[in-house]
């Protein structure tokens, strides 16, 4: 119903997720997410989102989204909690 609608519409504006198995191209600094669901994003599902990374000298690990330019358009930065 609507109400499923508008949890839906939340969900979305708080974030994404998605699953499936992932590729490493070490060589390259880059990972491929081969996307089998995402309760947020179906427009995803079947598609391979390729992102670039890099491990930063402070412990930071970030993914980056390149356009065909290969210039840096997006960027998520994930810090290991706890030890």
């Amino acid at each position: 119903g609507l109400g499923d609608v508008y949890k839906r519409q939340e969900l979305v504006r708080g974030g994404f997720a998605y699953w499936g198995p992932v590729t490493w191209d070490v060589a390259n600094s880059r990972v491929t997410h081969h996307v089998e669901g995402s309760p947020t994003r179906g427009s995803w599902v079947g598609e391979d989102n390729v992102r670039y990374y890099e491990f930063t000298d402070d412990g930071l690990l970030k993914l980056s989204i390149r356009d065909d330019d290969g210039r840096t358009t997006g960027t998520l930065t994930w810090r290991r909690i706890g030890g």
